[in-house]
């Protein structure tokens, strides 16, 4: 999810992710809990790096990681970018633009596909 999240804000998209706390890692538990501890280990609490907790912060940084945000196009992007716990009651009456409703459309066997694709 976070590259495609990345890919659309690189092409000028406004993304917001609601219901953070729902992001689920991927790969197997163990390994997951061990770079966890490992990477909680450096650092000091006043100096850094800082090491957020709560799940809108850790997706945000995952998402900064795959933008070039030392360029002013990826500091562009990342603003673009608004992670909530939850649903914020300014949009709890919005209809989200997901694409799992969507269908694909079926191409004819007959005709090729204006873009090459088969």
């Amino acid at each position: 999810m976070a590259s495609k999240v990345a890919k659309k804000l690189l092409n000028g998209e406004k993304i917001i992710i609601v219901n953070a706390e729902k992001a689920v890692l991927s790969g197997k538990k163990k390994s997951k809990v061990a770079e966890a501890k490992e990477f909680l280990e450096v650092g000091a609490p006043r100096r850094g790096p800082f090491h957020y907790r709560r799940p809108d912060r850790i997706l945000r940084k995952t998402v900064r990681g795959m933008l070039p945000f030392k360029q002013p196009k990826g500091k562009q992007a990342y603003k673009k970018l608004k992670v909530f716990i939850g649903v914020p009651e300014d949009l709890k009456g919005q209809r989200h633009g997901s694409r799992r409703g969507q269908t694909r459309r079926r191409q004819s066997k007959n005709k090729p596909d204006p873009r090459g694709n088969f």
